[in-house]
């Protein structure tokens, strides 16, 4: 690459463990947005199914030797770019199109590297306009335009020039006029880059100007000295050319952006290390003698925080008070003083302290509109408060962080629970974000009631006054759970979201709606559980064994007493489980459903039998359920052991055919003729669940008749 001036690759490595059809798709999508965009760019299938796409860079710049490795990242593929800018000299190669590789890796035995497998081949396709020559800028399209064609952030592969950061930047300018102009006379050997610097010891006219303008916070120095300072960097013999022509436009374009002049003073240590030494550090030695002595007692004053000043407040998620406000506050210096800062801290930030330390944030939640209160690990909330300095009456104290471990006291608390009346305890449920009406306006409501009892119950008043009295014991009761769910099975167009919906937005702030993947709640990482009452599973699709284990797992988030919350980068803890779900989908059988179960759809638990639920359980019977049914008066009487054998279904093998009748059936020893003979009988807690699904109607009386006579013909 490194001999193509101002190529850039964008490799889209597609995940090699998705399979070779998916992989196709993935590819696919992405060719079909370059084509239809008539993007001028070439391409090339990678020899694992990914894709090379050679485009343009000028005049943009990447960071680390332009090139960004896994910059992008998603499910699907990772995004690397590789690029030639001014002719860098790092050796960076690419497989060219039309080659032929193999997958190598390293024999630890023979200590050389080997095919993985030596008969494979990967081959590198060209793709698109077979006759492009990307070798010329001129004939490619820029990478920004790329970029934009697949929908990936053109900011990630921008060259933004920063200011030059040290170890003296959060600090006051520590420099006397003095001390300036020593080291401006010391930058004679210095070389200043237009754009971008080749190493530390070089720099920029972004960088040099930004600084040279940080000097007017020094005392007695004015614009006359700032102008003359420009003028003896412009006869600078380490200027280039690109930087001397834009010198002038670059001035006037930086002229109201400063950083610390502390870095022309590191420039002068790096590039003339001994005029450092015998010009500028007796000077700085000696200045900061003087300042350690007179500062030493009011940085002592500073430290000090009086714990009476602080006001302790509640948390109150209705007040639209958050930690940004905070930031404004001190931003335009409204504060009077520290204490003032940690009295409006404790409005949004709580911490607590078992086995780990978790802090408790409230922050504005975008799609329910309405603040919340969100988890978050030491080490996140020490990156949030660090970023936010505590200024007041113009003074520089403290960052947030270090004022909440100054006072941890304050914002520790011992038990949290999501309802309490306790007021030592912690209360995460602070009312519904709707409150009740005194008078009810019944004609705005009684569509929504008709279609629950018309559509949602099928007109089955048990189902629909089921349904009122579930979702009212969550309104009303939102510390207790309900341990039942809903499935809500139908046709597209139906209304079942229309239903979920309402009862989403009734409960906003404590319910997720329209979750799409089980594996979103009985994942490994279930933070999203915290503190939700209502969640809605919608678009499940059929059962089958692939997520059998999911749905079990969906069973004790129904049931269960407790939950137990696990977050990335964080220690586990355990929650009070307040869990009610509604599974809604379009395929009859969207959950595996035994006829014993109680847990899907006043005591909660007396659940009445549905149409959709008894087609469900239907559908999940098992073969030897099946067979029961069918044979369900002969075994229900009893039924010779031999003779029902003889009508064992094709899918059951006969010698397993004993042991899986008796789930539903027991053996029994009668005597006919002083004979002893064996029989299945189907279990007395059995009968109910079976005969439910029994239309044939045979006598008993026959069925003896019967087992009698082939007794007597044996």
């Amino acid at each position: 690459i490194a001999d193509c001036p101002y190529l850039a690759i964008v490799d889209i490595d597609i995940d090699k463990k998705l399979s070779e059809e998916d992989r196709n798709l993935i590819r696919n999508e992405l060719l079909e947005k370059i084509y239809q965009s008539e993007l001028n760019v070439a391409l090339v299938k990678t020899g694992h199914g990914g894709l090379h796409i050679y485009c343009n860079m000028d005049p943009l710049i990447l960071f680390a030797g332009n090139s960004m490795v896994k910059k992008i990242t998603t499910e699907k593929y990772d995004v690397d770019i590789f690029a030639c800018v001014d002719y860098n000299e790092s050796k960076r190669c690419i497989v060219l199109p039309d080659s032929r590789i193999k997958d190598f890796e390293y024999d630890t035995v023979n200590k050389r590297q080997q095919p993985k497998q030596p008969n494979q081949i990967f081959k590198y396709e060209k793709l698109g306009k077979a006759n492009i020559k990307f070798d010329k800028k001129k004939d490619l399209d820029v990478i920004s335009q790329v970029f934009e064609v697949l929908g990936f952030d053109t900011e990630l592969i921008k060259y933004h020039e920063q200011a030059e950061q040290d170890d003296k930047a959060s600090q006051d300018v520590n420099m006397t006029k003095q001390q300036a102009e020593i080291l401006i006379n010391g930058l004679n050997n210095l070389i200043v880059h237009n754009y971008a610097a080749k190493s530390e010891k070089e720099t920029t006219l972004f960088k040099l100007f930004s600084s040279i303008n940080g000097m007017k916070v020094i005392a007695d120095v004015d614009q006359q000295w700032i102008n003359e300072t420009y003028n003896k960097i412009s006869q600078i013999q380490g200027l280039t050319i690109k930087a001397r022509s834009n010198f002038d436009r670059t001035r006037i374009k930086l002229a109201e952006r400063s950083c610390t002049p502390h870095y022309i003073e590191k420039l002068v240590r790096l590039t003339n290390e001994e005029y450092y030494n015998s010009e500028y550090l007796p000077t700085k030695v000696k200045s900061e003698d003087i300042k350690s002595k007179s500062s030493s007692k009011s940085n002592n004053d500073d430290d000090i925080i009086d714990l009476a000043k602080i006001t302790i407040n509640n948390i109150d998620l209705t007040d639209q008070f958050e930690l940004a406000d905070i930031q404004t506050k001190i931003t335009k210096e409204e504060y009077e003083c520290v204490e003032d800062i940690i009295s409006d801290m404790t409005k949004i930030l709580r911490y607590t302290h078992s086995d780990t330390v978790t802090f408790l944030f409230k922050q504005y939640d975008n799609l329910e509109k309405k603040y919340i209160f969100v988890w978050k690990s030491k080490s996140c909330a020490q990156d949030i408060l660090n970023m936010i300095p505590a200024h007041f009456n113009r003074k520089k104290s403290k960052t947030l962080w270090q004022l909440v471990l100054a006072c941890n006291q304050i914002f520790l608390i011992k038990k949290v629970e999501f309802k309490s009346d306790d007021l030592d305890v912690f209360s995460m449920f602070q009312g519904w974000k709707y409150h009740q009406l005194e008078q009810i306006n019944m004609e705005l409501i009684q569509p929504y009631l008709d279609h629950i009892k018309q559509v949602i119950s099928s007109n089955d008043t048990t189902v629909y006054e089921y349904i009122l009295k579930w979702f009212a014991m969550i309104i009303q009761h939102p510390e207790q759970q309900t341990r039942v769910s809903m499935i809500l099975r139908g046709g597209q167009g139906c209304g079942k979201n229309t239903f979920t919906d309402v009862l989403s937005e009734l409960v906003s702030g404590y319910s997720l709606r329209n979750i799409t993947s089980l594996t979103s709640v009985t994942g490994q990482f279930n933070s999203i559980l915290s503190n939700r009452v209502f969640i809605v599973l919608n678009e499940l699709t059929t059962f089958s064994s692939s997520i059998g284990h999911e749905v079990d797992k969906l069973k004790s988030l129904i049931t269960d007493p407790t939950l137990e919350i696990r977050t990335k980068f964080s220690s586990s803890r355990v929650e009070k489980n307040l869990l009610n779900f509604i599974l809604v989908s379009n395929h009859l059988d969207p959950v595996h459903l035994d006829q014993d179960d109680r847990r899907y759809l006043f005591d909660a638990r007396i659940i009445p039998m549905t149409e959709a639920k008894k087609e469900i359980i239907e559908v999940s019977l098992t073969d030897i359920d099946r067979f029961c049914i069918q044979h369900f008066k002969q075994l229900k009487v009893g039924w010779l052991c031999d003779e029902a054998l003889r009508y064992c279904p094709d899918s059951i093998k006969p010698q397993n055919f004993g042991l899986q009748i008796h789930k539903n059936c027991e053996t029994i020893r009668k005597y006919i003729a002083k004979k002893s003979i064996r029989l299945y009988k189907i279990k007395e807690d059995k009968i109910a669940e079976l005969e439910q699904y029994v239309e044939d109607d045979v006598s008993e009386v026959v069925i003896n008749e019967i087992n009698e006579e082939h007794y007597n013909t044996q």
